[in-house]
């Protein structure tokens, strides 16, 4: 077994044993893969506590926490659509002016997962952000979007496959040819 995987597998049995209200102070971890975990069980198991704590944390001072509920706002796909609605708008909010690279990356990133056609324009003007890291969020975003053949996002996705950044052109690749 991989040493990564046996971390990551004991923290996700060390999470189970907190109740999942208790576990907000794990969101600011310095190890992402603790942050990751507690957003994971918070995500699956928090419900509407989860969500308005996502919410809550949309508002912090620190950029962590921030990034951390734009993580949740992008796994809430799967759970109740009323959370879809109302996260979409925040999410939207935090890519096209959160002063931190980090938050707008996690922000493109949770766009990606949720593939709402009304984040389509805000991830086409993230297409130019300065930092690599979220244009290639963003690259994601856009080419796994149901809306890839939006001539909009073909223009931005065009100008990814040539950006000076190997990770956004990787991530803006079109790979529809691979069996």
């Amino acid at each position: 077994m991989k040493e990564e995987s046996s971390l990551e597998m004991l923290l996700f049995q060390a999470m189970q044993l907190y109740e999942v209200q208790t576990l907000e102070p794990f969101l600011a971890d310095p190890d992402w893969r603790v942050r990751r975990q507690a957003a994971m069980k918070i995500q699956l198991h928090g419900g509407a506590w989860g969500f308005n704590l996502a919410k809550r944390l949309c508002q912090s001072a620190k950029p962590v926490l921030r990034g951390m509920s734009m993580f949740l706002l992008g796994q809430m796909k799967g759970g109740n659509p009323l959370f879809v609605q109302q996260g979409l708008p925040l999410l939207i909010d935090a890519l096209e002016n959160d002063p931190s690279p980090y938050v707008r990356n996690e922000a493109a990133a949770a766009l990606g997962h949720i593939d709402a056609p009304e984040s389509i324009k805000a991830l086409v003007k993230a297409s130019t952000d300065p930092f690599d890291e979220v244009r290639a969020s963003t690259a994601f975003a856009l080419n796994n979007s149901a809306l890839k053949n939006h001539p909009l996002v073909q223009k931005a996705l065009k100008r990814l496959r040539r950006d000076r950044s190997k990770s956004v052109r990787y991530w803006s690749e079109d790979d529809s040819s691979v069996d």
